[in-house]
């Protein structure tokens, strides 16, 4: 008999303890009155590479959460985006390196290229000023996951506030309401 090993819920557990742990001591860090600027630049960049990890890892979203898991998912995702003002693209290469797919222009869709053009015009050694501007023009697996999740779990908020996710108000706000419909 030959046992399969679910990796994935494997590595999904390694991440979340780890982000965790850098969470708490992120805050601890935070909160303490003698914080050194080293030290707390290190609990940044710790929560920044096992958020995005641990978020990246999860690529199936749950339906039908209640509001409250959203707004904690939510503000945990915030902590991760404001962490990123405090590092440089070039630091944030070296966690996630740029994919290396060079066929952009062909089939005129992002590649390594339109990458590092974005980051040059921002400037490669300057802290990143829009992270979720950043993410999105930043081509890299377990980054792309992580704003998945977190656009995801934004429509989910505003469902439950107004009854219709981000998609469904973007398609009626350019006119096409005949491709929205209730049970979907």
């Amino acid at each position: 008999m030959i046992i399969r090993l679910d990796r994935t819920a494997f590595k999904r557990r390694i991440w979340q303890r780890a982000y965790k742990r850098a969470l708490g001591n992120y805050s601890r860090s935070y909160d303490s009155n003698n914080q050194d600027e080293k030290t707390f630049q290190s609990h940044v960049e710790k929560v920044i590479f096992y958020g995005i990890k641990n978020y990246g890892t999860w690529k199936e979203r749950i339906k039908n959460r209640p509001i409250e898991l959203l707004e904690n998912q939510y503000l945990l995702d915030q902590t991760i985006l404001v962490g990123m003002k405090y590092i440089t693209p070039r630091q944030f290469m070296g966690w996630f390196p740029i994919t290396k797919d060079y066929d952009g222009e062909r089939f005129e869709m992002k590649d390594y290229y339109t990458t590092m053009e974005y980051i040059d015009e921002n400037g490669i050694d300057k802290p990143i000023r829009e992270p979720l501007e950043f993410l999105w023009e930043y081509m890299n697996k377990d980054t792309r996951m992580f704003l998945i999740n977190h656009t995801g779990t934004m429509s989910d908020i505003r469902k439950h506030k107004t009854g219709m996710g981000i998609m469904e108000e973007f398609l009626i706000d350019i006119g096409v309401e005949a491709y929205y419909r209730e049970d979907i």
